[in-house]
């Protein structure tokens, strides 16, 4: 089955939303699927990445590189950052019985908008937690909001 994406649309005056085809290749999808009513479609629902939040969030991770003289390349600390969160995998080693722990891709394709937002939320935490104890997140935000405007990116606000 081909990829469709729908668009949530609330019709003015209306108090319920619904989804619809984004395009008209999306509607003949849809169209060419046989369904009567009452029948039940399930889908996994993905939120479409948002490209300004993952230029920002790109953005906080090179304003703490430029930042730290712990780790000498943004992908190192990225690696780090990702370890400390909740957005790894974990595979047993079967002859030792070890777990090991890989962080997960940052990608549009692994990682929809939900998933990525969680992600940053959880990236503040420990960059605050590891690089700047004394601060907090309404500080880390300004600090990356300035660099954004400067960068001419978005505003974290």
């Amino acid at each position: 089955m081909p990829k469709v994406s729908l668009v949530y649309f609330l019709p003015p005056g209306r108090s319920q939303a619904c989804l619809v085809p984004s395009t008209q290749k999306d509607l003949k999808v849809i169209s060419r699927i046989q369904l009567s009513h009452g029948d039940v479609v399930s889908f996994d629902i993905k939120k479409e990445r948002n490209g300004k939040h993952h230029r920002l969030v790109f953005l906080m991770l090179h304003f703490v590189f430029e930042n730290q003289c712990r780790f000498d390349s943004e992908d190192a600390l990225r690696w780090f950052l990702s370890m400390q969160t909740s957005f790894v995998r974990e595979y047993v080693d079967a002859a030792t019985g070890e777990v090991i722990r890989v962080p997960r891709s940052w990608s549009y394709e692994e990682m929809d908008e939900f998933d990525f937002s969680s992600l940053h939320s959880e990236l503040v935490d420990v960059i605050i937690k590891f690089f700047y104890p004394t601060e907090n997140e309404r500080w880390l935000k300004n600090s990356v909001n300035e660099l954004a405007f400067l960068d001419g990116v978005m505003s974290f606000i």
